[in-house]
């Protein structure tokens, strides 16, 4: 909205430009320490195994239980309903926002820079790590059995 309000379409584009780019910032940030962590929350989740299924289905049943209730907020208020201002739940989503909001407002884009310099370099380090497999491996029972087959069907 601020960006239609900037007084000239040079400005709004390049409010909209930082926008994107601070935006896209803070997802780079989460997204790339989501994928670094994925290998031990997989791990982890492997003993719970039985309850993800269940608990992220809770977690789908809540987030569209409050998507149906902020629709009931909205009509409220669309019907003059003045007391929907009040609604504990709204309120309390709102206020959930607003405080990650000036979390990330408050890092600003040197820190979540950094932060992304930070794991992209420790994504580096760990995708180096990793032990590739020797071009000269003795070969398991499997590719015994593979490579039997294939025999197999050339003979054929």
């Amino acid at each position: 909205m601020t960006s239609l309000q900037a007084g000239s379409t040079a400005r709004g584009l390049a409010l909209f430009g930082a926008y994107a780019l601070g935006m896209g910032l803070v997802v780079a940030v989460a997204a790339l320490g989501v994928a670094l962590l994925r290998g031990e929350v997989v791990a982890r989740l492997r003993g719970v195994g039985a309850w993800a299924p269940r608990a992220s289905g809770l977690v789908l049943l809540l987030a569209g239980g409050y998507v149906a209730w902020y629709g009931w907020y909205e009509a409220r208020l669309a019907a003059g309903n003045r007391d929907a201002l009040t609604d504990p739940l709204v309120t309390t989503a709102t206020a959930l926002q607003r405080w990650l909001a000036d979390t990330i407002a408050t890092a600003g884009p040197t820190l979540l820079a950094a932060t992304l310099a930070a794991l992209l370099a420790l994504a580096l380090l760990t995708t180096h790590r990793r032990p590739h497999p020797h071009p000269h491996r003795v070969p398991n029972r499997v590719d015994h059995e593979v490579s039997g087959s294939l025999r197999d069907q050339h003979r054929r």
